[in-house]
């Protein structure tokens, strides 16, 4: 069975200083998305194919509770 790209992750603590390069590179972005609860928010650019999303922390508060420490 062939594989394709389907999305790679970016982790950054620039998200926005990315994202804008992203756009004026003519990459076209799609709806950022917050996950509740993980303090993490992502941006999302998509181009034929696939997307780049660019995952950072948006609550370090929430980032940093008991319930999500390793096991």
């Amino acid at each position: 069975m062939p594989s394709c790209f389907d999305h790679a992750f970016v982790f950054t603590a620039a998200a926005a200083e990315v994202a804008a390069r992203m756009t004026r590179a003519g990459l076209c972005e799609g709806p950022a998305n917050t996950h509740p609860g993980q303090g993490t928010a992502n941006r999302r650019f998509f181009f034929q194919g696939g997307m780049i999303e660019l995952l950072y922390v948006a609550d370090v508060e929430a980032l940093t509770r008991p319930e999500l420490a390793r096991t």
